[in-house]
């Protein structure tokens, strides 16, 4: 780039007399000087003012105040914030960035392999209340609770009950044609599996995984069964991420992320 303005500020005038400018800059100036008498005035000033600092400097006298050093001071230093704006954005979108990863990294991890004794620690045999985070815990240690809304059922409420070595959660969920009550029953003896079914008045048994259902609910017959397909394909997701190694950083990022977005899930 070829310069042929006038100088473009105060600083420039005392990086050009002190030859702190680029060679090619300070060539382009020199052949400018020749033919602008304002900048020719500008820049002996400035050479007037150095040689002032340097006599007062000399003798040991006090320098008394210059304006336009001042200002040059000022232009300084608004450049020097002016660089490091960018910098430091940069490094704050680096760190959150990496704040990020490291939220969705411990969020994805999964507790499926975790004991359901531990995760039932706070049930009583009079039936606990849960919360949607209470339920997303008990997901990550295996218990299936099925998120119905792709059923257009809306879980209204929860609680979790433990009796001997039988825990089991029963959800009530909302839609359309009324309410559905679901419990979900498992064993805590270790290697016991699936549960015995119990004797429960109008309810639809069946076994999903290792844990045993009882659907109450006033559906048809066929919108019963598509729902009980459903549970039960949930519940063999749920069995089978239990068994699973441990999630590639890739499958547990994206999970991480989907928790982060919804901690409930």
């Amino acid at each position: 780039m070829v310069f042929t303005s006038h100088f473009t500020d105060q600083l420039e005038v005392a990086e050009f007399v002190a030859g702190e400018l680029p060679e090619r800059r300070s060539k382009a100036l020199e052949a400018h000087l020749e033919r602008c008498p304002a900048c020719r005035d500008a820049a002996a000033d400035e050479r007037r003012r150095v040689r002032r600092r340097a006599t007062m400097a000399a003798a040991g006298g006090e320098v008394l105040t210059d304006t336009g050093s001042v200002a040059l001071v000022g232009t300084r230093r608004r450049r020097m914030v002016s660089n490091a704006v960018p910098t430091i954005g940069a490094l704050l979108t680096v760190v959150a960035f990496v704040a990020v990863l490291v939220a969705a990294w411990n969020a994805g991890g999964s507790h499926a392999r975790a004991d359901l004794t531990a995760s039932v620690a706070a049930f009583s045999a009079s039936g606990t209340p849960l919360s949607d985070y209470d339920i997303a815990e008990l997901r990550r240690a295996g218990w299936t609770c099925p998120d119905l809304r792709p059923n257009r059922l809306t879980m209204t409420s929860s609680s979790g009950a433990k009796s001997g070595d039988l825990a089991w959660v029963s959800i009530t969920y909302t839609g359309e044609q009324g309410a559905v009550v679901l419990t979900e029953t498992r064993s805590l003896a270790a290697g016991a599996g699936t549960p015995a079914a119990k004797p429960e008045l109008d309810a639809q048994q069946f076994a999903g995984g290792s844990a045993r259902f009882a659907l109450h609910s006033g559906l048809d017959a066929k919108a019963a069964a598509a729902l009980q397909s459903s549970i039960s394909a949930l519940a063999a997701e749920s069995a089978k991420d239990a068994q699973a190694e441990p999630a590639s950083g890739w499958d547990r990022l994206s999970r991480g992320f989907v928790r982060l977005v919804d901690p409930t899930r």
